[in-house]
């Protein structure tokens, strides 16, 4: 667990399999840049990025067959995920959910999501997602509710405005 403004690890080319909870928490106002690392098998999550204040970088990382999101985004946490792949979790490659929630997600892979979609935004969210690819997702690709706003630019596909509500409780 990375907490509490002021902390900013680097961590490169680290593997967190198989953890009875999520693979990396960042949290409490902590930031950090995380390059070439793998989140899978986890119990709940590759990577949950929350509360104000929190904005790590994350690059080049894969979120595999976590039993929950691969991502989760949200209490009014931000962030950067650049060319990360998130695909073959239980629910969606990306939740991004809560009012200031505002993270930039650009060039990455959101596919076969087991039981729901690719992108989920909701609960007054926000968000830049630009470039990213979203396919083989269970409940569809996207999922944006009424009260949440993102960006959304030359992602393949975009989003359109159209897919059906689903419920998430990854931060409940």
């Amino acid at each position: 667990m990375v907490r509490d403004s002021g902390t900013n690890p680097t961590v490169e080319n680290c593997r967190f399999t198989n953890n009875q909870e999520a693979g990396i928490v960042v949290c409490c106002g902590a930031s950090g840049t995380f390059t070439d690392c793998e989140a899978s098998g986890n119990a709940l999550s590759g990577i949950i990025v929350r509360d104000s204040g929190t904005n790590p970088t994350v690059e080049k990382c894969r979120f595999t067959n976590n039993q929950q999101v691969g991502i989760g985004v949200g209490f009014g946490a931000s962030g950067t995920f650049t060319d990360c792949e998130s695909s073959g979790n239980a629910l969606d490659g990306i939740a991004v959910r809560d009012s200031g929630t505002n993270p930039t997600v650009e060039k990455c892979r959101f596919t076969d999501s087991k039981e729901s979609s690719g992108i989920f935004v909701c609960d007054g969210a926000s968000g830049t997602f630009q470039e990213n690819t979203l396919s083989g997702n269970a409940k569809g690709n996207w999922y944006v509710d009424d009260d949440s706003s993102p960006i959304c630019i030359d992602n393949t596909p975009n989003y359109d405005d159209e897919e059906e509500e689903i419920p998430s409780s990854i931060f409940k």
